[in-house]
């Protein structure tokens, strides 16, 4: 079970995919995910990891589980 404590940064996978099927653009994506457009695109990019809340916000936004956008090695 993966707990606040225990959570550390991690990379996130099938954003694109994911934006892509909603027809969205990074733009649209990430202000409905409530991020900042560079963080966003950094993170498709797979050049930043996303915080546990950052985690929430994509998962929200893409009506996804948190647990898809993240692979089973990155799941402590």
């Amino acid at each position: 079970m993966c707990t606040v404590s225990a959570y550390r940064p991690s990379p996130v996978y099938g954003l694109r995919e994911y934006r892509t099927a909603l027809g969205l653009s990074q733009v649209q994506c990430a202000r409905a995910c409530g991020i900042s457009v560079p963080h966003y695109q950094r993170l498709e990019q797979g050049k930043a990891h996303a915080s546990l809340v950052t985690l929430r916000k994509l998962a929200q936004g893409l009506h996804v589980p948190m647990s898809l956008l993240r692979r089973q090695e990155d799941t402590p």
